[in-house]
C-alpha cells in the first residue's frame, strides 16, 4: 500500500483523492476478464456493494463519503476502480 507521497514519487500523473494505492509490482493477468469475474462473485459472497456507471462529484476522505450526482454513500471501505478523479468543485 502506498501512501500519496510514494505514488507521486512513482507515477506523478497520477491523482490519489484518498491519498493512497495498491501497487502490485510482481503480478501479471493473462485473462483480466476472468480474473475480475471470479473476485467480483467472491466479493459479492462476502455482501461487498458494488455501484457502476456513476460520476464521483466530490470525495471526502474524511467523512468517509463519497457522491455520486445525487446519491452519497458512506463507506467502511472503497475502491474506485474507474480511473476516474473526483470533481474538485463540488
Amino acid at each position: 500500500l502506498l501512501d500519496k507521497k510514494q505514488l507521486n514519487e512513482m507515477e506523478p500523473n497520477i491523482n490519489s483523492q484518498m491519498g493512497k494505492a495498491i501497487y502490485l509490482p510482481n503480478t501479471v493477468v493473462v485473462n483480466p476478464i476472468s480474473v475480475i469475474s471470479k473476485l467480483y462473485n467472491y466479493l459479492l459472497g462476502k455482501k461487498v456493494e458494488f455501484e457502476f456507471g456513476g460520476t464521483i462529484s466530490n470525495a471526502d476522505p474524511e467523512k468517509s463519503t463519497i457522491t455520486l450526482k445525487q446519491k452519497k454513500i458512506k463507506y467502511g471501505k472503497i475502491y474506485n476502480c474507474s480511473g476516474e478523479c473526483p470533481s474538485k468543485e463540488s
